[in-house]
């Protein structure tokens, strides 16, 4: 069993359940990290995430899933630390496209904390 993939997937499914069930509050916060150009925080962890996601991808089964979501978030992060301006974009775009697109984005994020999950104890 891989504890770390376990409590990675454990907090992405617990950012899927809150927007499903605070939606406007997930909105607030993005709207917060936008004003405020919270971007280099949320690059960092991602490619701290994403790091230690692949150095444990030896230990489970779901290689080629773990390698991509690994490879995933470290690049995400980088370019939130590189292009901080289109990153705000992004966010400010996916604000503004609707429900159905912001909880389709959260759907994948719960996919993918169970398959993070899964791959912790396979």
């Amino acid at each position: 069993m891989v504890l770390y993939y376990v409590i990675i997937g454990l907090i992405f499914l617990t950012i899927f359940i809150v927007s499903l069930l605070f939606p406007e509050f997930v909105k607030n916060l993005m709207k917060y990290i936008i004003k405020r150009e919270f971007f280099i925080p949320i690059g960092i962890a991602e490619i701290i995430l994403g790091l230690g996601i692949l150095y444990f991808r030896h230990r489970t089964k779901l290689k080629i899933f773990i390698l991509i979501i690994g490879l995933f978030l470290f690049i995400d992060g980088v370019m939130y630390l590189i292009s901080g301006e289109r990153v705000r974009k992004s966010y400010s775009r996916f604000l503004e496209e609707g429900d159905r697109i912001f909880r389709f984005y959260f759907l994948f994020i719960g996919i993918i904390g169970l398959g993070l999950i899964l791959a912790g104890f396979y």
